[in-house]
């Protein structure tokens, strides 16, 4: 691919993050990159790496307090982050307790 930025979809990203937890830093350690890319469609063995390294460069600046953290925006399909509460998440106790009889 060429270009300045990867662009990386959500899914590609959750492929990644499931493919990373799955085959652990041991993997990439001993340079096994082709199990990691194979189960993310569409990314070569080195978007991979890249990814891999932005990933570790992201957490240090946030471990380091030098970055900010990631701004996660929810899909429209994806509850909109509506979770009934209206945001008001003090008063749940107190709501269960009010429907024991």
């Amino acid at each position: 691919m060429a270009g300045a930025i990867d662009e990386w979809t959500r899914e590609e990203n959750k492929a990644f993050e499931i493919a990373i937890a799955t085959y652990n830093i041991e993997c990439i350690e001993k340079g096994e990159w082709e199990k990691v890319s194979l189960s993310v469609p569409g990314k070569s063995v080195d978007q991979i790496k890249l990814h891999f390294m932005h990933l570790l460069m992201d957490v240090e600046a946030i471990d380091s307090d030098q970055g900010p953290l990631p701004d996660y925006k929810c899909d429209e399909d994806e509850n909109d982050g509506d979770d009934g509460n209206n945001g008001d998440r003090g008063d749940t106790k107190e709501k269960e307790m009010s429907m024991v009889p």
